[in-house]
């Protein structure tokens, strides 16, 4: 049996949206193992938060339409 992928691909993020910002939105889902920001000078980010736990991942799905596009 192998490991599931519990790790949510986030688009188009405000550049203004820190690590914390995004540790503090998603922890609301379960805990969080690890969170990857990839920025791009002058453009959004792309972030990938990887949970712990599968229902905090399906979670996550549900959520991540309505996030981080704090400006």
């Amino acid at each position: 049996m192998g490991t599931l992928n519990l790790t949510v691909q986030v688009l188009d993020i405000s550049p203004k949206v820190t690590l914390s910002d995004l540790t503090i939105f998603f922890s609301y889902c379960g805990t969080v193992d690890n969170i990857q920001i990839f920025r791009k000078k002058g453009s959004s980010q792309l972030a990938f938060v990887t949970f712990k736990q599968p229902y905090a991942y399906q979670t996550a799905l549900l959520l991540n339409t309505r996030c981080c596009h704090w400006k």
